[in-house]
């Protein structure tokens, strides 16, 4: 018998924190698989994976074909974990607490190549660094940055800004 050709791996790398890593190699017929990676990894799948990777993940993957008693070469692959930045939300008014119809801006700090979802209870306000709340509605704010390189989101802490109603004129 021959030995296994010698594998090729495909991961999809870099990943973001909490994402699913999938390792690949080609199909072997009547092939045993040897994985071995970071964090304690080990797998006899041809194609294994790996969810909700974090830091301890990132690191040098490698595979080893074996057909009867002949083994492949191994292979290795580097894997890329990346962390998102924190982002926090500021505003122009250390309380956010303002009277009805009146304003508050709220912002993100920017991080190049992401892109930002706003939103108010839930529901969907706009996709800008910064929102500016013209007669500002009471509520829960956050903001959704994704990361457009990575394809992966973190959702900011939400602060809630409050709206005072005027009293009501009693004559």
């Amino acid at each position: 018998a021959s030995a296994p050709p010698t594998p090729t791996i495909t991961a999809n790398t870099p990943l973001c924190i909490g994402a699913t890593l999938n390792l690949q190699t080609e199909t072997v017929p009547g092939a045993t698989y040897i994985w071995t990676g970071p964090n304690d990894f080990t797998s006899a799948s041809e194609d294994p994976s790996i969810p909700s990777v974090t830091d301890a993940h990132a690191g040098i993957y490698s595979v080893q074909v074996q057909v009867g008693v002949c083994k492949s070469e191994v292979t290795t692959k580097r894997v890329d974990v990346a962390r998102l930045a924190d982002f926090t939300i500021t505003s122009n008014n250390a309380t956010n607490t303002v009277c009805n119809g009146n304003s508050v801006t709220l912002s993100v700090n920017n991080q190049a190549g992401h892109t930002y979802q706003w939103t108010l209870d839930g529901a969907n306000i706009g996709g800008e660094i910064s929102t500016s709340l013209v007669a500002a509605q009471q509520g829960v704010y956050t903001v959704v940055v994704t990361n457009t390189a990575l394809n992966c989101s973190t959702e900011t802490a939400g602060t809630t800004v409050t709206v005072l109603q005027p009293p009501v004129a009693d004559f």
